[in-house]
Formats: structure tokens, C-alpha cells, sequence
């Protein structure tokens, strides 16, 4: 059975190919092989959202099982900024050390636990035939 990673994050790819290295029947795929597919644009407002439609697209598109995911880091005094922007927070084509910069200049002022965070992740996994796990 084959399994398409929708990402062409290398660290990504090979972390989820680790993770399931026991799983003998399983080959894991990335984009990387389909080189034609446009993956979708994120618009959804939660990381479930994004990480379903994600994979819901591939799939369809693919015509191969597929996951998804969608994640980001959560500050709950931002409101939950980064949230599902964290990856375009100071702009779409921003840098890590730019979205960095902007989340510290809009923690100034903050102290002790206003500070907390954390990170989320969703996974979804959909196979070609309409199957779905969020």
C-alpha cells in the first residue's frame, strides 16, 4: 500500500517515514514524486480544516491514500495568532526568522503565563475513494 505525504518538506517527510518504518506494507511517498500536482492554497480556519481539505484535494487529485496536516504554534493572549498563519504570520513569503521577529515584537509588554503557548497539529488521513480520518 502506498501512502502520499502532502508536503515536500524534507524534515517532514522523513520524520512521517520514520514514524511508520514498523509498518512493513506501507510505502511512503511526498510530492516529490508528483512534481504536476498544485497542492491547495490553506483557507481554512483551524489546523483541521486546512490538514482535511489538504488531504480531501490530493486525494481526489492523486487517486492514492494520502495525509495530510496542518500545523502551528498557538499564543492564547494573541487571540491564538500565530495559529494557521504561523507559517505566513509576518507575510506570505515571510522567513521563520521574520515570523519569529513579528511574534516577539507583539509579545512585548507580556510576562509569566501570558506568554504560554503551544503547538497543534492535525493529521488527516483520506483515500481515493472518499475515506476519512481527522
Amino acid at each position: 500500500m502506498e501512502v502520499v505525504i502532502v508536503s515536500n518538506n524534507v524534515h517532514k517527510i522523513r520524520e512521517l517515514r520514520e514514524m511508520f518504518k514498523s509498518l512493513m506494507h506501507v510505502d511512503i511517498l511526498s510530492l516529490h514524486q508528483f512534481p504536476k500536482y498544485q497542492p491547495l492554497q490553506e483557507e481554512g480556519k483551524t489546523f483541521q480544516e486546512n490538514a482535511l481539505a489538504k488531504a480531501k484535494h490530493a486525494a481526489e487529485h492523486l487517486k492514492v491514500w494520502v495525509l495530510a496536516d496542518d500545523s502551528g504554534l498557538v499564543v492564547p493572549k494573541l487571540e491564538g495568532a500565530p495559529g494557521v498563519r504561523s507559517r505566513r504570520y509576518a507575510g506570505e513569503d515571510a522567513t521563520d526568522a521574520e515570523n519569529r521577529k513579528l511574534l516577539l515584537n507583539n509579545m512585548q509588554g507580556m510576562s509569566g503565563l501570558e506568554r504560554a503557548a503551544y503547538y497543534e497539529c492535525s493529521l488527516a488521513l483520506v483515500s481515493p475513494d472518499g475515506f476519512e480520518k481527522c
